[in-house]
C-alpha cells in the first residue's frame, strides 16, 4: 500500500497524533502532538479506535458532502 500511496499527489503523515482540528468552508486547520500544525483541503483519520478525529462528531462539508470519522 506504501508503493500506491506514494503515487497519489497527497502527503501521508505516520506517526503523527492528532490533538485536535477545525473545520471551516475551506478546509481543516489539525493540531498535532509536538505543537505541530497543519492546513488541509481534507483530514482522513486512520489511527485507531481512540483517535481525536473518529471520535468527532459527524459534520456536513460546505459543499454538501457528508463527512464522517469512521
Amino acid at each position: 500500500m506504501a508503493a500506491w500511496l506514494a503515487e497519489l499527489p497527497l502527503k501521508v503523515h505516520y506517526g503523527v497524533e492528532v490533538t485536535g482540528f477545525a473545520q471551516d468552508d475551506t478546509g481543516v486547520d489539525v493540531q498535532c502532538s509536538g505543537d505541530q500544525s497543519l492546513r488541509a483541503q481534507y483530514l482522513i483519520g486512520c489511527d485507531g479506535g481512540r483517535s481525536v478525529v473518529r471520535k468527532a462528531p459527524a459534520s456536513s462539508s460546505p459543499d454538501g458532502i457528508r463527512a464522517r470519522a469512521t
